[in-house]
């Protein structure tokens, strides 16, 4: 199991350019391991995400922060909240209480949110295979609220 004090975990709000960029460089600033969650409030974001070059990326799509999790919310699970729905892409120091991972998908499965998920496997980002993707996104089912 990870600790606090060996990884770091962000949060990304908006799986476009701006987050993606947001979470390469937040990846890139730290010597820790770097864990980061897109937020998506589609099922599977833009083509872009092919192309995004954290090691440890994960979608976590049609969940509208806000509506199914509160930003607050987010501050327990992670070091650094970005909102990158918005022009540019604002950082801000979290609270991080939850040291796994998995404990946000719980929380996500506990308020019974039909959410899609993929993760970039860690050898190579060359790997990652955007039909997955599209493949898990369409099983879904969206619920219009």
């Amino acid at each position: 199991m990870e600790t606090a004090t060996d990884t770091v975990r962000i949060a990304v709000i908006g799986a476009g350019p701006a987050g993606l960029r947001a979470a390469e460089a937040q990846a890139l600033a730290t010597d820790q391991d770097t864990f980061v969650d897109l937020y998506e409030r589609r099922p599977a974001p833009f083509g872009l995400l092919a192309y995004c070059t954290c090691p440890r990326l994960r979608l976590l799509g049609n969940i509208e922060v806000g509506r199914d999790i509160a930003v607050d919310d987010l501050h327990d699970y992670y070091d650094t909240v970005i909102d990158a729905t918005g022009p540019a892409a604002r950082a801000v120091p979290a609270r991080r209480v939850h040291t796994d991972g998995a404990a946000v998908i719980e929380l996500l499965r506990s308020r019974h949110i039909p959410f899609t998920t993929w993760e970039t496997p860690e050898r190579s980002r060359g790997e990652a295979r955007w039909e997955d993707i599209v493949t898990r996104a369409r099983a879904v089912p969206v619920c219009d609220q």
